[in-house]
C-alpha cells in the first residue's frame, strides 16, 4: 500500500479498549432553573459555526438541560450575536475546566482549544 506522498505504508487495524474513568448521572426528568455557570459546570456543552443558524440552537440547549451541563460557544458564534459573549470560550474568552467537554460544530482552532485545555474529557 503507498501513501499519498507514494511512499509504501501499512495500515493497522486497532480495537480500542476505552475504561470510563467517571460516569455521569443523567438527571432525565429533572426541569433545572438558571444558568449554570461555565466556571462551575461539571459538563459543558458547547457549538460553533457548524449549527448554520442561531436557530438551530434550541437542540444544544435541550441537550444541556437533559445533562445538567453549561452552554458556551466559539468566539465566531459569538461575534456573530448568535450568543451572548459571556458564553465565549477560547483564548480570548474564558478558560474552563470540565469533567466533561462536548463540542457541537467548532473547527477546533488553536484559539478555542486553548479555553478548554483544561477539560478532563473532550467529545467532538
Amino acid at each position: 500500500m503507498y501513501n499519498w506522498h507514494g511512499n509504501t505504508c501499512s495500515v493497522v487495524i486497532v480495537t480500542p479498549f476505552l475504561v470510563p474513568r467517571k460516569a455521569f448521572p443523567l438527571r432525565l426528568g429533572v426541569k433545572l432553573t438558571g444558568k449554570i455557570s461555565l466556571a462551575d459546570a461539571e459538563i459543558v456543552v458547547s457549538a460553533g459555526r457548524g449549527l448554520k443558524s442561531p436557530d438551530n440552537w434550541e437542540m444544544i440547549e435541550e441537550l444541556a438541560e437533559v445533562l445538567g451541563a453549561g452552554i458556551a460557544c466559539s468566539k465566531p458564534v459569538s461575534d456573530m450575536g448568535w450568543r451572548p459573549h459571556s458564553e465565549h470560550v477560547g483564548q480570548t474568552g474564558l478558560a474552563i475546566n470540565p469533567e466533561l467537554y462536548i463540542a457541537i460544530g467548532i473547527s477546533g482552532a488553536i484559539q478555542h482549544l486553548a479555553g478548554i485545555s483544561g477539560s478532563k474529557n473532550i467529545v467532538v
